[in-house]
């Protein structure tokens, strides 16, 4: 059986009596408080912003100063992050433009080997006389026109080419 205690249902009553009263004076004061909040709202925010700022500069660390942290954070690392990225590349770069200007006196030298040989084989000069041979035959030969000369002195210069090109590395000695 329950029990009836009149002291219990008093005291049940007297805390439902105490929050009820706190609740009409908490809410009866947001009612006459509530204009005065909207009108001066437009001065309160910006100086709480301000009053916040000056607590996180001071170090006292207000409500979300950690947030505020872990975006700087967040900022720097992505800042050494990308300093790194360019690092990398720029000695990406570097190295490239070693290797191109290896590459380029490689080349380079095996020009001035090729124009060597082919002083000392004198293929220039031999190579022009046989041009004015081809020509001067032509001539002999009774070909009369100067398209035909012409087709001549092309296929002399061909040859020539392929005799550089020989002697340059393209196809041996």
């Amino acid at each position: 059986m329950a029990e009836n205690n009149p002291s219990n249902s008093d005291h049940q009553l007297s805390d439902k009596l105490t929050k009820a009263a706190k609740t009409v004076t908490v809410g009866g004061l947001l009612l006459m408080f509530s204009p005065v909040l909207i009108m001066f709202s437009p001065m309160l925010v910006p100086a709480y912003i301000v009053y916040w700022l000056y607590r996180y500069v001071t170090g006292k660390h207000p409500a979300g100063s950690d947030q505020v942290a872990k975006a700087q954070g967040k900022i720097s690392d992505a800042a050494a992050d990308v300093k790194n990225k360019v690092v990398q590349a720029g000695e990406k770069v570097l190295d490239t433009a070693e290797d191109v200007k290896n590459k380029v006196a490689e080349t380079g030298q095996k020009i001035v080997d090729a124009a060597e040989d082919l002083a000392k084989n004198n293929v220039v000069t031999k190579a022009g006389e046989k041009v004015v041979e081809t020509a001067e035959d032509l001539v002999k030969d009774g070909v009369s026109t100067a398209a035909e000369v012409a087709e001549g002195a092309k296929n002399a210069v061909e040859k020539l080419g392929q005799d550089i090109f020989k002697l340059g590395g393209g196809g041996g000695k």
